[in-house]
């Protein structure tokens, strides 16, 4: 099987170019060019066309043995920079905000009123893991290494990790005062973990495995948008009775806004890419 990469080099060689005169004409680095004829990456469909121009070389030939799917699968979901330049803000404004909700809890500056200084605790841990999380998807996403794959890998976490703060805050609940959280607290609660175990399932089978994309692609957006309305609607009404510091709330819940605004943009993304990947392998057929 003669895989692109190789039908790349070969291409180019045989038209006389370099590497860097190659990716001077594609507006890439020559890093660039070199990762795709080692197989490690793969330029998006559009990138391929113009290489397809340039080498003077049919598109067909280009992609040999190289299904267009795992094109697709192999490549950064984002390659428009204006799109890359939101996804990148949305990152960074999504663990800035866990960020700030670590510091709360252990500086007790003021998020809700405290009466002594809050501990640290296992919460306070899974805040950070969820920073972390995020600041991870901004490096990929700024090294260009953001593919379907390690997008499932990071929703899956952050949603896994959701559900440990869930149970975590429940536990607290209940050793607060068990009839409060059974008559009250509950029924949301179990909400939450169901949607969120959902989403676990979602993410997996939709970026990392490309199963029933339909499917799953219509379930994360609705379910994601969803929830995290309703928990800003609780959170809000929280802050209205509650909240000492309205300017760290807003800092604290933004992540429940920008969260489902970047998923939704990836799904969206990614699902334009497989669409197009099927069409073209149609025509090329």
């Amino acid at each position: 099987m003669i895989e692109f990469g190789e039908q790349l080099k070969k291409a180019r060689e045989a038209k006389g170019l370099t590497q860097q005169s190659l990716a001077d004409q594609l507006f890439v680095t020559r890093q660039a060019v070199s990762r795709w004829e080692r197989g490690e990456r793969f330029p998006d469909l559009a990138t391929t066309k113009k290489i397809s121009t340039i080498l003077e070389v049919s598109m067909d030939n280009l992609m040999a043995d190289t299904a267009l799917s795992t094109v697709v699968e192999k490549s950064p979901i984002v390659e428009n920079s204006i799109t890359k330049k939101i996804i990148l803000l949305l990152y960074a404004f999504i663990a800035t905000s866990f960020l700030v909700s670590v510091v709360d809890e252990v500086s007790n500056i003021g998020f809700f009123i405290k009466l002594e200084k809050t501990p640290i605790t296992l919460s306070t841990f899974i805040l950070a893991f969820q920073a972390i999380i995020f600041i991870v998807g901004f490096i990929l996403a700024l090294r260009g290494n953001l593919t379907p794959k390690n997008i499932g890998i990071i929703t899956s976490a952050f949603f896994t990790f959701s559900c440990l703060y869930t149970i975590y805050n429940a536990y607290d609940a209940i050793n607060d005062n068990y009839k409060i959280f059974i008559n009250h607290e509950l029924p949301l609660t179990c909400v939450i973990l169901v949607s969120r175990i959902i989403l676990i399932i979602a993410s997996i089978e939709y970026f990392c495995k490309n199963k029933h994309t339909k499917l799953w692609s219509i379930i994360l957006n609705v379910l994601i948008i969803t929830e995290h309305v309703i928990l800003l609607l609780f959170t809000g009404l929280a802050a209205l009775m509650f909240s000492t510091n309205i300017l760290l709330f807003i800092l604290v819940e933004l992540s429940e806004v920008l969260i489902p605004v970047l998923i939704v943009i990836e799904v969206i993304t990614l699902n334009k890419k497989r669409k197009l990947a099927n069409s073209e392998k149609l025509s090329l057929g």
